[in-house]
């Protein structure tokens, strides 16, 4: 599942009242979103919709100063590399 469209209603708002608190824009976290995921079940893990939400969030607010702002996926690579996700099950 890669577009937030296949999620439930509630998750829909859910990720809308996510995204609304930072600049980019529905397409960059969809793909960072799916990035995530793909990266979570190379490693064998998974993570519900209300644990990616929050990591990415984690990801945007990290780098919400900087200027210019870099993709959220790109943020997001680099800090699942350097500290994978603690929440994600197996």
């Amino acid at each position: 599942m890669t577009d937030l469209t296949d999620l439930p209603h509630k998750e829909q708002l859910a990720w809308e009242d996510t995204m609304v608190n930072h600049a980019y824009d529905k397409s960059e976290w969809i793909d960072a979103r799916s990035e995530l995921i793909t990266f979570l079940k190379q490693d064998g893990k998974y993570a519900s919709e209300a644990t990616l939400r929050s990591y990415l969030n984690c990801c945007a607010e990290a780098v919400s100063g900087s200027s210019p702002l870099p993709l959220l996926s790109a943020t997001m690579k680099e800090l699942y590399a350097l500290y994978g996700m603690q929440d994600a099950l197996e």
